[in-house]
C-alpha cells in the first residue's frame, strides 16, 4: 500500500516536562491543536502564567525534548505537552516538579488518549527507587496502565550513571528505557 504523508492518521506523543516553547518555530502544526487553532496541553505547577498557554516552557527540557521528537517523526505526529516541572529558582538551572504530579500528568494522557489518538508518553526524568518509597509502586501501576492502553512509555535512565533498574519509571519492563553510553 503507498500512502502519502498527507494520509497518515494524526498520533500524538504526551511530552511530560517543563512544558514547551509555544512560540518556536519548529512546532508550528506540531502542537496538539483544537478545533480554533489553540494549542492544547495540560499544566501541573498550579504557577500563574503571564503567557497565553500555562504550559509555557520556563526552562527549556521540555522544548528540548519535544524537538527531538519532532525532528525524528513525520509531520503526523503531534506533541501533547504536560508541564509538571519548572525552573528551579535556586540558580543551578535545574528543574523541580512534585513526582505525584508526574504520574497525575501521566493518568491525564491515558484518559485523553482516546480522545487524541496519544500512542507514547516522553518522560525524560527519573528519581531514584528506595524502600520507603510508595512512587516506585505507583509509578509501575500507571505504566501498566499506559501499556494496557497500548501507550509506550518512553523514559530516560536515570541520569545518574548508575543502574536503572534502582530508578523509576526507568525499572519497570513495560517502559522503553532510553540511555547513553557517552557525551
Amino acid at each position: 500500500v503507498n500512502t502519502t504523508e498527507s494520509e497518515l492518521p494524526e498520533v500524538v506523543v504526551a511530552v511530560l516536562d517543563t512544558g514547551i516553547d509555544t512560540d518556536h518555530s519548529w512546532f508550528t502544526e506540531r502542537l496538539l491543536a483544537d478545533d480554533d487553532g489553540k494549542y492544547i496541553g495540560y499544566d501541573l505547577t498550579g504557577n500563574t502564567s503571564t503567557t497565553a498557554y500555562a504550559f509555557e516552557d520556563d526552562h527549556g527540557h521540555g522544548t528540548h525534548c519535544a524537538g527531538i521528537i519532532c525532528d525524528m517523526t513525520l509531520p503526523n505526529v503531534k506533541i501533547l505537552p504536560i508541564k509538571f516541572m519548572q525552573a528551579a529558582n535556586d540558580g543551578t538551572g535545574s528543574a523541580t516538579g512534585e513526582t505525584s504530579d508526574a504520574i497525575t500528568g501521566m493518568y491525564y494522557a491515558i484518559e485523553k488518549s482516546a480522545d487524541y489518538n496519544i500512542v507514547a508518553i516522553n518522560m525524560s526524568f527519573g528519581h531514584k527507587n528506595t524502600l520507603f518509597n510508595n512512587l516506585f509502586s505507583d509509578f509501575q501501576t500507571v505504566i501498566n496502565e499506559a501499556a494496557e492502553s497500548e501507550i509506550f512509555c518512553v523514559v530516560s535512565a536515570g541520569n545518574d550513571k548508575a543502574n536503572a533498574s534502582n530508578y523509576s519509571p526507568a525499572s519497570n519492563t513495560e517502559a522503553v528505557t532510553v540511555s547513553a553510553l557517552n557525551a
